[in-house]
């Protein structure tokens, strides 16, 4: 039977499996019949049950689909129609139909799990500041229609994009001792040998130290100052040139573990 290759695994085409149980001899006179759980604009379920001539239910097969909303284009006007051939691909296979392949989801199943997977990650790189240029340089509002491969491409291409900018925020705003300590902490002499992940990660944390202290993060330090009997005011003053009040977390940090030394 025709199998389709998916990262290494094969998949059987639904229309593969249709085509042997209406033509095998031992599936002469069984049905095919299709029960909706449940269809509505946004979600629907389907199952299947295949039953022998006499009756007798000898398989079932159950899938939903969602419609997507967000650029995708694979469930967005046709999670009814894909919800069915999956559950007609699963009944099939789990009567042992088209099983030339890995798995018993078919091949439709499945490419449409990985494109849907794709397409979350790109649109998880896009925002509102950079969607008009990646719109003019990508076509995202076409990316639903894309094969897996050129998905697949156009990820690496932007997690490639979103490193570098990352890269670049986090040397804008990361100390030489943030930096040291970053490159320590992951064995490395290159900020850009770090996964996107990781990029990400660091660049937050390096925000969140950025900000202004809290006024229970403020009120915690007067308390250490008071106990080692330090003028918190003028600390600050002399050690970061600025008001209690511009006091960010890090030299919040910074303080407390002096204070605790």
């Amino acid at each position: 039977m025709k199998t389709i290759n998916i990262k290494g695994k094969n998949y059987v085409p639904v229309v593969e499996r249709l085509k042997e149980f209406r033509t095998l001899e031992k599936f002469k006179n069984w049905s095919l019949e299709t029960e909706w759980l449940s269809i509505t604009q946004e979600v629907a379920t389907c199952r299947v049950i295949i039953r022998d001539e006499t009756g007798v239910l000898k398989s079932t097969g159950t899938a939903m689909e969602l419609r997507d909303e967000k650029s995708s284009l694979v469930n967005k006007t046709s999670h009814v129609e894909n919800a069915e051939t999956s559950a007609v691909g699963r009944a099939l296979g789990n009567l042992g139909i088209g099983l030339d392949g890995d798995e018993v989801a078919s091949y439709e199943e499945v490419s449409r799990a990985k494109k849907q997977q794709l397409i979350s990650s790109i649109n998880s790189m896009v925002d509102e500041r950079n969607r008009d240029e990646y719109e003019k340089e990508y076509k995202l509002s076409e990316i639903g229609m894309m094969s897996i491969e050129d998905l697949e491409v156009l990820e690496n291409q932007l997690k490639i994009n979103q490193k570098a900018l990352l890269c670049e925020a986090i040397a804008s705003i990361a100390t030489n001792e943030d930096m040291e300590g970053i490159l320590k902490k992951y064995k490395t002499k290159n900020l850009g040998s770090l996964d996107l992940k990781d990029l990400q990660s660091t660049h937050d944390v390096l925000v969140k130290f950025s900000q202004k202290c809290t006024q229970k993060e403020l009120e915690d330090l007067k308390t250490y100052c008071k106990f080692v009997d330090i003028d918190m005011e003028s600390y600050i003053k002399e050690h970061y040139q600025k008001d209690i009040n511009e006091l960010t977390k890090r030299e919040y940090s910074q303080m407390k573990k002096k204070l605790n030394s």
